[in-house]
């Protein structure tokens, strides 16, 4: 759920996938200089909402 916030910002919470053990969702809340970025960016995450990505996994070796 993308939330605004004031006229230039927008709260959101997203998955946790840092891999450090602390599992569950982050809420994220970003400002932006001009409140049409916010119109855009709730556009962008709209349509990627719902499609699935690869997970990352780092080489075994990695440190």
């Amino acid at each position: 759920k993308l939330t605004n916030r004031e006229k230039r910002g927008i709260t959101f919470a997203c998955m946790n996938s840092t891999g450090e053990g602390k599992n569950g969702l982050s809420t994220l809340a970003l400002k932006f200089k001009d409140g049409s970025i916010v119109e855009d960016f709730r556009a962008e995450v709209n349509e990627h909402k719902g499609k699935s990505f690869a997970v990352f996994k780092p080489p075994e070796n990695s440190p």
